[in-house]
């Protein structure tokens, strides 16, 4: 400025100022934040998922799932395992609301594990002949819609329980046939084995059906008219019990449980050759070290034989028992479990009747 003027501040380059330096640096974190946020599909992101994949068509002649992967099988797996768990959701309502009228002595526990079964079977079903309706790749993902026909899947379960039905009604004429109580309570005890396996399957039939048919309770009328066959049949047994080698506890366990169901324990002859049976029990015993433990294995090897000694059937009990007290301690144990597995066996399976 000249003398006598007051200095007026002229343009001032910012270039080099700290405070542009900053601005500018938040302006490019912003940039860069907005774009790595845009892309058109992210893992848990669903703007690239397609429409038909989150809304299948609804279900009638066929049954619909869509699911995702890193490959066309995987998304196809995926969503078969999600029809299957519909069917799942289904069967739990439905066989609740029977259980509750059927079941009013307490026998929930049945209930529970039956319905677990059930579930189980859902989930190993194996859909054949299902088809790829649509199918569609985004960033790393495949998505896939399947169909799978409902009346074929009905077809096949039909023809496994036809075929499981035949078998019982020849098992039920060998229990007429059969003069020995033993081998009639063996032929009750297989038709309830199969007819469990196939209430299942009739449960999932009828809800593919739409509960149009009552497969289900038809054979739970015929199982426990099987359970019936089976309870009579043991409960007029005589049993010879004996054991070898070491059985001494195991043969006392084995022959209380007997008793509690009703089985006559005898000393020595049968009063009735036909109704009369042997039961003689053998031990494998083996001990491993290892870690400062010992582990104690007991393998009871159980034989059924008639009065001809033939024999009848055959079961085995092994169990296991872990001590770092030494060979006994652990005896001791495997002991314990033994008497809960004879506890908690069913009879049928125990005397080897399946």
């Amino acid at each position: 400025p000249e003398k006598g003027q007051e200095a007026v501040p002229g343009p001032v380059a910012v270039t080099g100022h700290p405070l542009f330096s900053l601005v500018l640096l938040c302006l490019l974190f912003l940039v860069l934040g907005g774009c790595a946020g845009s892309p058109s599909h992210r893992a848990g992101d669903e703007s690239g998922v397609p429409g038909w994949y989150l809304q299948p068509p609804r279900e009638g002649a066929n049954l619909y799932g869509s699911g995702e992967g890193f490959t066309l099988d995987e998304a196809s797996l995926s969503a078969l395992s999600q029809i299957a768990s519909r069917i799942s959701v289904t069967l739990s309502s439905e066989f609740s609301r029977r259980m509750v009228q059927e079941v009013e002595d307490g026998r929930s526990s049945f209930a529970s594990q039956a319905l677990q079964e059930i579930e189980a079977d859902v989930a190993a079903m194996e859909f054949s002949n299902y088809t790829v309706v649509r199918s569609e790749r985004v960033a790393d993902r495949v998505y896939a819609l399947v169909s799978v026909d409902r009346y074929e899947q009905v077809e096949r379960l039909q023809a496994e329980i036809r075929e499981g039905l035949a078998r019982v009604t020849a098992l039920e004429a060998d229990l007429g046939l059969d003069e020995h109580l033993f081998l009639k309570a063996r032929s009750a005890g297989k038709s309830v084995d199969i007819l469990e396996d196939l209430r299942g399957k009739a449960l999932i039939k009828d809800a593919l059906e739409g509960f149009t048919e009552d497969t289900y309770s038809e054979l739970t009328a015929w199982i426990s008219r099987s359970r019936g066959n089976l309870r009579q049949a043991v409960s007029g047994l005589e049993v010879i019990l004996s054991g070898e080698g070491g059985t001494g506890e195991f043969v006392d366990m084995l022959g209380s449980r007997l008793n509690r169901e009703g089985i006559v324990l005898l000393e020595a002859m049968c009063s009735d050759p036909e109704a009369c049976a042997e039961i003689n029990v053998s031990l494998n015993e083996a001990a491993a070290s290892g870690d400062g433990s010992v582990k104690v294995t007991l393998d009871y090897r159980m034989a059924v034989t008639d009065f001809r000694d033939r024999i009848m059937a055959q079961s085995a009990v092994k169990v296991s028992g872990i001590s770092f007290a030494g060979r006994e301690a652990a005896r001791v144990k495997a002991l314990e479990r033994a008497r809960e597995v004879l506890e908690e066996k069913d009879l049928a399976d125990l005397l080897g009747l399946l």
